[in-house]
């Protein structure tokens, strides 16, 4: 009898414990809150400041232990274009200067840009496949128009 007890009772917690190891997301109504990234997602402040890097290869690997030979750093994030429904569509960053000066902000489509795992690590590295220096040098600078949020009234 007590054996059968403690079978039945060990049945129960194995089946169980997976729900307690597990972190659940709150939903209230229409509001979903999240309690942790799930992989491949990062904040956005851990791509600010990041260099940008070109290759002419076209295809890049998904990950490298260090920066390979023949890519180019040529500027660092600065911003990102986001639709209102929480779309990233681009990525600016800043080229040329020196020391912050003479700095002019260049934009890319999100479809242009590789982010490749640095093995080992939770980092990265921000990619341009098949551009070259000289492209970005040639880029258009990208005009900061302020858009306002609409304003909701009650």
């Amino acid at each position: 009898m007590m054996k059968g007890l403690l079978m039945g009772l060990l049945a129960v917690m194995l089946m169980v414990a997976p729900v307690f190891g597990e972190k659940h997301d709150k939903e209230y109504g229409d509001v979903k809150f999240l309690t942790s990234m799930e992989g491949g997602q990062f904040l956005a402040t851990g791509l600010m400041g990041k260099g940008v890097y070109v290759t002419e290869r076209e295809t890049v690997a998904e990950s490298v232990t260090e920066v390979p030979e023949g890519w180019e750093n040529v500027g660092d994030v600065s911003d990102f274009i986001a639709t209102r429904d929480g779309k990233v569509k681009g990525l600016l960053f800043d080229v040329g200067g020196f020391l912050g000066i003479g700095t002019r902000a260049v934009a890319v489509s999100m479809k242009a840009v590789k982010l490749v795992d640095i093995e080992e690590t939770d980092d990265f590295l921000v990619v341009l496949p098949g551009v070259t220096r000289e492209a970005i040098e040639a880029a258009p600078e990208f005009e900061l128009q302020p858009t306002p949020l609409p304003v909701r009234r009650y």
